[in-house]
């Protein structure tokens, strides 16, 4: 094993410069269309009719929780999962599809 690693040692700059050479070509998918249908579905449906059946719900059942237990907390948190409802497919979109 050691005469290995002696034999090795001489070559280990070029096989690091190589490695990250290669590297970033074998981890690009940018062009990769394989979920494309799907991701378009799910967008569509949360921005769409069923994100907004989604916000009303949780401002809906927010609203009522705050009453029952007459605190505004619940109803903070509903108005956050409505806004992320609203907002958060354009941030994802933005995020999963930006190319460097």
């Amino acid at each position: 094993m050691r005469k290995l690693a002696e034999w090795l040692k001489p070559y280990l700059p070029m096989l690091v410069m190589v490695a990250v050479m290669v590297t970033p070509r074998l981890l690009l998918a940018g062009t990769d269309t394989t979920f494309d249908d799907v991701s378009t579905m799910f967008g569509d449906w949360i921005s769409g009719s069923l994100g907004k059946t989604f916000s009303i719900l949780a401002l809906t059942v927010g609203a009522a929780i705050a009453a029952i237990r007459q605190s505004f907390i619940a109803l903070f948190a509903a108005v956050g999962v409505a806004a992320a409802a609203n907002v958060g497919p354009g941030i994802l979109e933005g995020i999963i599809e930006a190319t460097f």
